[in-house]
């Protein structure tokens, strides 16, 4: 390394986020697992899906924390050459994880939504929606796995050499990727609202469900915040110390969009938790499990409504 170059890191910063996200990730995946079995008694396909995100999560938290040892969040000219074949495949590794999990997570949304709106024509809309994510997710992941010929190219650096290997235009690639996660979150985000805005209940108890509904949007912002540092990180001349920001960014996107997606699942719990405080007080009888039977503390018949159709 030249005197007078920087020998800064931001390593311990990042590992500290990534632990705190991955924490609060887990709570709130067990907190919704012990909702399920335990006061509603019906654990449903979205929460097994949640399940799956959590271990890609897991899978992720570990490659993520090895990712940084060996030069992420650090100043190119501090890395050691001998670790640049490591950097890439862990680079690579978790450029096919990464959507593979975010595509997880839209699916397990898109369950509960089928959990909750019993229309005919709105779960139609969402089958159409799941096999597009599915679709998209797949065609990301084996780009990802492709971007180069032959494949082990992209880590090896033997054959970096001009004429040995062809590889696409990375960040043209994890633009396009980006673009299409954050227009899926949009879209995903506000696909109930009309229908949320025909539920034949109080407008306290509406804006509750909405309010629940769009904690969903911190995840959309995440997705653009991420979208900015892809950017960045593809027009950088230091590029390892920018990825900072992309690593940051990518861990808030993928455990708010798990926490988000799990909080409404846990109002039963909430509501159960905060009748029997209410209760001590007061000296009343505490709220049974069949008063938080349903996902949002808002009786389930106030969702069925057979003659309402969401238009398609």
């Amino acid at each position: 390394m030249e005197p007078g170059l920087s020998k800064a890191t931001r390593v311990p910063q990042l590992d500290i986020t990534n632990g705190i996200l991955y924490s609060l990730a887990t709570i709130a995946v067990g907190l919704r697992f012990y909702t399920r079995s335990k006061i509603i008694r019906k654990v449903i396909a979205g929460d097994w899906w949640m399940l799956g995100a959590w271990l890609l999560a897991t899978a992720q938290f570990a490659v993520w924390t090895y990712y940084d040892t060996l030069g992420n969040a650090q100043h190119i000219w501090n890395i050691n050459p001998a670790n640049l074949q490591k950097f890439f495949l862990v680079c690579w590794i978790i450029q096919i994880v990464y959507p593979f999990g975010l595509g997880v997570i839209k699916i397990s949304v898109l369950f509960l939504y089928h959990e909750l709106f019993p229309s005919d024509n709105f779960r139609n809309v969402l089958f159409c929606v799941m096999g597009f994510i599915g679709a998209m997710t797949i065609a990301c992941c084996v780009a990802f796995v492709f971007q180069c010929t032959p494949v082990h190219s992209y880590w090896v650096l033997s054959l970096w050499a001009p004429g040995d290997r062809h590889c696409i235009n990375e960040g043209a690639l994890a633009i396009a990727s980006s673009t299409l996660s954050m227009v899926t979150d949009i879209f995903i985000l506000f696909l109930p609202l009309k229908y949320l805005l025909t539920l034949r209940i109080s407008m306290r108890e509406k804006i509750q469900v909405i309010l629940l509904m769009s904690l969903g949007g911190l995840t959309c912002i995440a997705s653009g915040m991420r979208f900015k540092a892809i950017r960045k990180v593809f027009r950088s001349k230091d590029d390892t110390w920018d990825g900072y920001d992309l690593s940051f960014w990518s861990s808030f996107e993928y455990h708010f969009a798990m926490i988000t997606a799990c909080i409404p699942t846990i109002k039963p719990l909430y509501v159960r938790c905060v009748g029997r405080f209410f209760a001590l007080i007061r000296g009343n009888k505490p709220i049974t499990s069949q008063e938080t039977d349903d996902t949002f503390g808002v009786h389930r018949s106030k969702f069925v409504q057979p003659e309402l159709k969401l238009p398609v």
